[in-house]
């Protein structure tokens, strides 16, 4: 298949042993098996799209080509979400605090925390999502690839992924790259969907809707994280996991009332029991504080 390659070795570990866990019709109506390595047990789709091909499933998703409203509108139900990250983050907040947002779209959350006296700027793939928050919101938003960060070492207190490690063909890359431009003792938060609860209500949802539904998001998620390979892919890059909990639901008006409820259950489950029910991800990792041995 053009712009598809089978994928035989695992992102994480680079083993070639994998099984099928589960199979998924993509929002570009061809089918994909979310693999998953029988070395390292993290998951990922097969065919792997390249990047030309997922510009072109991307290539509307900010509006392109039309006016900026349709922009604007794009992200306001994860508003939600934004406002309880920065409540997470405000405790970090100094009068210099200076905060990185990797995959930041049209700068909705970098415009919140700004507003809460954060130095913000942000990285962003799509080059409308940039105009937008440049010339309507006035962030300092580049247009760039996560992987390959035009910023110095050494220079945030706080960097975000929100919602964005999934989409990636080189996450541990992009780790890498944040752990770069981290202060010592910087915090890295990332949220990402829950896949073993996502594989859940994917089979509850073929029950009902059949075979042909598209229920993992693919191609669009490449990856797909539980609480353990998440936490594995921060440490191998050298970051110190805090925690792993339950992460913030989205979407508005009625529904999130219903998502706040199950949000607070799964918190009390996870607290309870460590298991995590949550729909999505949230983890806090720390930059380790670099000691020069040689003094």
């Amino acid at each position: 298949m053009k712009n598809l390659s089978e994928q035989t070795s695992c992102p994480f570990c680079e083993s070639r042993r994998s099984e099928v866990s589960f199979r998924d019709h993509g929002y570009d109506k061809r089918d994909y098996a979310i693999l998953k390595c029988k070395d390292c047990e993290f998951k990922f789709i097969s065919p792997l799209p390249d990047d030309e091909y997922l510009a072109g499933i991307y290539s509307s998703y900010y509006g392109e080509g039309l006016e900026f409203r349709e922009t604007a509108k794009q992200l306001t139900y994860r508003l939600p979400v934004f406002e309880s990250l920065c409540d997470l983050i405000d405790c970090k907040k100094t009068i210099s605090a200076k905060l990185l947002d990797i995959g930041c779209g049209n700068g909705d959350f970098i415009w919140l925390a700004q507003k809460r006296g954060w130095s913000v700027q942000g990285i962003e793939l799509s080059q409308t999502a940039v105009n937008f928050a440049v010339q309507m919101r006035n962030l300092d938003v580049k247009l760039g690839a996560p992987d390959q960060l035009p910023f110095a070492e050494n220079s945030y207190d706080v960097v975000t992924l929100l919602d964005v490690l999934e989409h990636l063909s080189n996450p541990a890359k992009v780790l890498k790259e944040i752990y770069r431009v981290l202060k010592p003792e910087g915090t890295l938060i990332v949220q990402v969907p829950n896949t073993p609860f996502q594989i859940f209500k994917a089979r509850a949802q073929k029950i009902k809707n059949g075979r042909k539904a598209t229920t993992m998001a693919t191609p669009l998620h490449l990856n797909h994280f539980d609480a353990l390979s998440l936490s594995n892919f921060a440490a191998k890059s050298q970051f110190t996991v805090e925690k792993v909990f339950p992460g913030f639901p989205d979407s508005a008006g009625p529904g999130l009332g219903i998502k706040n409820a199950y949000v607070r259950a799964s918190r009390i489950l996870w607290r309870t029991t460590g298991l995590q029910a949550g729909h999505s991800l949230c983890m806090i990792a720390k930059k380790p504080l670099l000691i020069d041995k040689s003094s």
